[in-house]
């Protein structure tokens, strides 16, 4: 499960959400942002903190598929790495990963 918003308003305003922030928080659960990465490049995740984000760390076309990292099971997006994926032709491919 994935929550997003401001965790101190949150928990600032309201009991439920103090409990929950702190709880997820000893955890080590609540994170700086969504996080995103490539399915090729599975190291190299970035941080999504505004929705503007998406298509400059995970560009795909029209429609800004991104791969959860809670959600690992499914190949979708990209990212601006090189794609390196070796072509039939023995070349490494020079597109970014799409």
């Amino acid at each position: 499960m994935i929550i997003m918003g401001n965790a101190e308003l949150l928990s600032g305003h309201s009991e439920m959400w103090r409990t929950v922030i702190d709880d997820l928080r000893e955890a080590r659960k609540l994170g700086p942002g969504l996080p995103i990465s490539c399915y090729n490049h599975p190291w190299y995740v970035k941080y999504v903190t505004e929705p503007e984000m998406i298509p400059l760390v995970s560009p795909d076309g029209e429609s800004y598929h991104f791969l959860l990292l809670s959600v690992a099971n499914q190949a979708l997006g990209g990212c601006l790495r090189p794609c390196s994926k070796r072509l039939d032709c023995g070349h490494s491919c020079p597109q970014k990963v799409n």
